[in-house]
């Protein structure tokens, strides 16, 4: 069951992703978060530059500094059905293949603490166990941040394992298709998976199981923390927009007053 919970993984960090795009952007502003997102934008959109030349999609226009968003903006593909699903899983595939090699360009390993929680079985007994294996990983990651050695070297690579870890989040029409691929690769694999002598299930869990395990807690983490400060910034937003109206209020009955 490897395989079907890498896939279940996979899936929810896109979603995951997804809502970090939409609560942490109009937190900071949208010019901020882009730039805070560069990186991660090019390696997104040039995977997907690269998918639509392989689908024969023409791409009409690519936009990397878009303060609103960015975007690649193409034809439909020449490859029916599967091409569209390969433009919007390239981002995934691409940042992946970097989160992967993080390690190998700074010199120090991704920290990795307990394994996400096997989504074999639906009890209360495995509902039980998930939640002590959350609980775990966020506070290996804690430990691990707040009594890490920082330096340059460190900071930039927690920040690019960050960033790449939320770029592979999409926009509503990309995330129906990256969704959809991932159920793809997922059953392909499963069926194949004997076929193959366990090939794909000893991949998925020595190369793509350590990469969820630092990308989803990490986005996790990342996703509260937008949302407490998107719910900040509301409240704040609340009470000026209450002031202001008040003092229109104060003000037209001065005028009538005055009238």
């Amino acid at each position: 069951m490897t395989i079907v919970t890498c896939g279940i993984w996979l899936g929810a960090l896109l979603l995951i992703a997804f809502g970090i795009d939409k609560t942490f952007s109009g937190v900071l502003g949208g010019r901020f978060y882009r730039l805070f997102m560069l990186p991660g934008a090019l390696v997104h959109h040039l995977s997907q530059a690269v998918a639509c030349i392989l689908t024969g999609a023409s791409i009409k226009q690519v936009k990397f500094f878009d303060p609103k968003a960015s975007t690649v903006q193409h034809t439909d593909p020449k490859v029916p059905g599967i091409g569209p699903i390969l433009i919007a899983i390239a981002p995934l595939i691409a940042c992946g293949a970097l989160l992967f090699a993080l390690p190998s360009l700074f010199k120090m390993p991704l920290h990795v603490g307990p394994p996400l929680p096997e989504l074999a079985t639906f009890s209360l007994d495995a509902v039980a166990t998930w939640t002590k294996s959350f609980i775990d990983i966020f506070t290996s990651m804690l430990h691990y941040f707040w009594t890490a050695h920082y330096t340059m070297t460190f900071a930039l690579m927690c920040y690019f394992g960050l960033v790449l870890s939320i770029s592979v989040g999409m926009d509503v029409h990309g995330l129906r298709f990256g969704l959809m691929g991932i159920g793809v690769l997922t059953g392909t694999a499963y069926l194949f998976n004997n076929m193959f002598h366990d090939k794909f299930a000893l991949f998925a869990q020595h190369h793509i199981w350590p990469l969820l395990s630092f990308a989803v807690p990490v986005a996790v983490a990342f996703l509260i923390i937008s949302a407490i400060a998107a719910s900040i910034a509301a409240l704040f937003h609340n009470r000026s927009m209450q002031k202001q109206s008040r003092e229109e209020i104060r003000s037209k009955l001065a005028n009538l007053a005055d009238a």
